[in-house]
C-alpha cells in the first residue's frame, strides 16, 4: 500500500476507531496528556481503522509492518507523519 494512501486512511480521525497492537508499543503524549504527540511500534505492528459507523460505503482497514511511527498533528490526534 502506498504511504500517500496509508496517510489518508490515518486522517479519518472522527469517523473511525484506531486500534494499535504490537510486541512493543510507546506512545508520547503532549504536555495536556490527552493529545498524542508520537506513537511507535516495532514487532509485528498492526494498525486497525474501523469505522465508528457502519454504512455502506465504511469498510475496516488493516495495516501491517515489522516497524511503525507515527507523529500527530497539535491538536485533534490526526496523523502528520506516518511511517511503515
Amino acid at each position: 500500500m502506498a504511504a500517500t494512501k496509508e496517510r489518508s486512511l490515518l486522517n479519518r480521525a472522527a469517523s473511525e476507531e484506531k486500534t494499535l497492537t504490537a510486541d512493543w508499543v510507546e506512545l508520547d503524549y503532549r504536555k495536556e496528556g490527552r493529545e498524542l504527540d508520537r506513537a511507535l511500534a516495532s514487532g509485528k505492528a498492526v494498525l486497525v481503522l474501523e469505522p465508528r459507523q457502519m454504512s455502506r460505503d465504511a469498510e475496516r482497514k488493516t495495516i501491517r509492518a515489522e516497524r511503525m511511527e507515527i507523529e500527530f498533528y497539535d491538536d485533534g490526534n490526526l496523523a502528520k507523519v506516518f511511517t511503515a
